[in-house]
């Protein structure tokens, strides 16, 4: 992660006087900055170097009484107890040392519910994968100062133009931080400097809120960001040291550390044992510093021994099987998931089967269809013959009545009281019409030779017919 220089350059530089602001580089109003005395001792710093598991590779140094914020010797920073319980942890992920660097910042100008949130947004993005950005942080929140210390920087959703229900989703915070600002230590690394500003600068509240230009990557982790369920209800809950160490923010012993003693083993088991394990949550509001009357036993004082590789050997398998169960859900919920496809898959299946029988079905009664309508058009088709025969024979039948009438014979009403004649008509159909008619002309040539009837307009009777009739 490349840390941003900004103004001259001086980022990452202490001065060799404490009151002296590096070159190009502002300081706040004295007259904001709390003149409050630290209430911490070398007793009750270094228990909270080991309530906290400290970094052994840093020197803590107690305030003196003339001390004040932020003054302190040249290298170190204050740091607040309610700071560590904030996150904060050395030596700094570089997520944190960019954004100090790039708004020239120190640690302790971050109010703890400020920390707690830019460590929550680090936090988060580790866990999901993501990578994090200032420019993401400085889009889902605003920085505003605290009231009365303008020295001091707070955040807060930013409210213009996003609604609430995509605002970053954050535990709740602890329901009260009174005399933080009196708890403070100063820290210096054993060797080397700070990678980030130790002096106090004014707060860019102006460049921090003007809105920023999102790449594609960031503007995906914006998105994911907005959807993201809270980790827990309170970020006492979810800002741990296990979860810490979990994706490298900070890590509770030294990795360099020596062989422990029996001293240190007596210690672990005793504050890994239940009842202290109560008590500490019985105790787990009182603050270190106010305790300064009661001291802890001499020989927790000065347990200052680290733990061996063993102990680290142990953490680590504990990380690593809390991952293993994690990647077992995983595996679990993937299998569950994969049964619920095969068996929509096959629901598919059986659904498509069952579709192109319906459509086979359809073709099958479609062609039976269309088969009907070729024989209804074929039978309305003769129907129109056989009609058009029946009017021809009526309309001839009527013209030899006719003929018949004007020349005073009466043949055609003595044949149509015979009973060849009534069965003739009893015939069922316009055949039975038709042979009628064709047996009224036989019998009429056979009775009347005088008529000629070679120019009447009956139908030609074929032979087979008339052998049939």
């Amino acid at each position: 992660m490349v840390v941003r220089q900004v103004r001259g350059n001086n980022v990452g530089r202490t001065s060799d006087t404490p009151n002296t602001p590096l070159p190009g580089r502002s300081r706040p109003n004295l007259h904001t900055i709390p003149k409050s005395p630290s209430t911490y001792t070398e007793s009750t710093l270094k228990r909270t170097v080991n309530h906290f598991f400290l970094s052994k590779a840093h020197n803590y140094r107690a305030p003196e009484s003339t001390e004040y914020l932020p003054t302190g010797r040249p290298g170190e920073v204050a740091i607040y107890q309610d700071s560590l319980k904030a996150g904060l942890r050395f030596p700094l992920h570089p997520f944190l040392v960019e954004f100090f660097c790039t708004f020239n910042l120190s640690p302790g100008q971050l109010v703890p519910n400020a920390l707690r949130m830019l460590n929550y947004y680090l936090l988060v993005c580790m866990l999901k994968g993501l990578e994090p950005s200032i420019d993401v942080f400085r889009l889902l929140f605003e920085m505003k100062p605290l009231d009365r210390y303008d020295c001091f920087v707070v955040f807060s959703h930013r409210d213009q133009g996003i609604p609430v229900h995509d605002h970053f989703k954050i535990p709740n915070f602890p329901t009260s931080n009174s005399g933080w600002k009196s708890r403070y230590f100063f820290v210096r690394p054993a060797d080397g400097d700070f990678p980030f500003p130790l002096d106090w600068g004014v707060p860019p509240f102006e460049d921090f809120n003007t809105t920023p230009i999102l790449t594609e990557s960031e503007i995906d982790s914006l998105i994911i960001l907005r959807v993201i369920a809270p980790l827990g209800q309170s970020m006492n809950d979810v800002l741990t040291d296990d979860a810490l160490v979990s994706v490298g923010i900070g890590r509770p012993y030294d990795m360099s550390a020596d062989k422990f003693t029996e001293d240190f083993l007596e210690e672990l088991a005793r504050r890994n044992s239940r009842s202290q394990r109560k008590r500490r949550r019985d105790n787990s509001s009182v603050d270190p510093a106010s305790s300064e009357a009661n001291p802890a036993p001499d020989h927790q004082d000065s347990l200052s021994v680290d733990p061996s590789p063993a102990v680290q050997t142990a953490t680590v398998l504990s990380l690593r099987h809390a991952a293993f169960r994690k990647m077992c859900d995983q595996v679990d919920k993937i299998e569950q998931t994969d049964r619920l496809l095969e068996k929509k898959s096959n629901d598919l299946l059986d659904c498509r089967r069952a579709l192109s029988e319906k459509t086979e079905l359809l073709e099958e009664r479609e062609a039976r269809i269309a088969e009907l309508e070729r024989l209804l058009a074929e039978h309305e088709d003769l129907l129109q013959q056989s009609n058009h025969k029946a009017q021809s024979l009526e309309e001839n039948i009527g013209r030899l009545e006719g003929e018949l009438t004007a020349r005073g014979e009466s043949t055609v009403e003595e044949y149509q009281c015979t009973d060849e004649y009534m069965m003739t008509v009893a015939m069922v159909g316009v055949r039975g019409r038709e042979m009628a008619f064709r047996k009224s002309r036989v019998w009429l040539i056979e009775r009347c030779p005088t008529i000629d009837f070679s120019g009447a307009p009956f139908m030609p009777v074929d032979d087979e017919e008339e052998d049939e009739d």
